[in-house]
């Protein structure tokens, strides 16, 4: 399964791919140069909606940036569900459905998953 935007509307649930493995899809919602930025607006993002979330780091093209994750989510349709609130506080943009990625399992856990 690959990453999938949503951009505000919630899908119809009958046009959702179901998930390859339920609870295994996170919503990235942001990503900053900084972990410190990261871990700010992830602050702003849990007081605004309540939902639990990690900053994970990420290497892209030899450059570190702090990934926001949240969930995570059981199917698609509930991950778009959380996502579309989100757009409402202003916070975060384009939002991306995706997998959790390989080997990120240990590091989401200990924020409350």
């Amino acid at each position: 399964m690959s990453a999938r935007l949503v951009t505000g509307a919630v899908p119809e649930p009958e046009a959702l791919e179901e998930s390859p493995v339920p609870g295994r899809l996170v919503l990235q919602v942001a990503s900053y140069r900084t972990r410190r930025r990261a871990q700010e607006v992830l602050v702003q993002i849990r007081a605004a909606t309540g939902l639990a979330g990690a900053v994970l780091p990420s290497d892209v093209n030899g450059e570190r940036w702090y990934r926001i994750l949240l969930g995570p989510f059981p199917d698609e349709t509930e991950a778009a569900r959380a996502a579309s609130p989100l757009h409402a506080t202003g916070l975060v943009g384009e939002i991306l459905i995706r997998p959790v990625p390989p080997g990120w399992d240990a590091a989401l856990r200990p924020e409350g998953w």
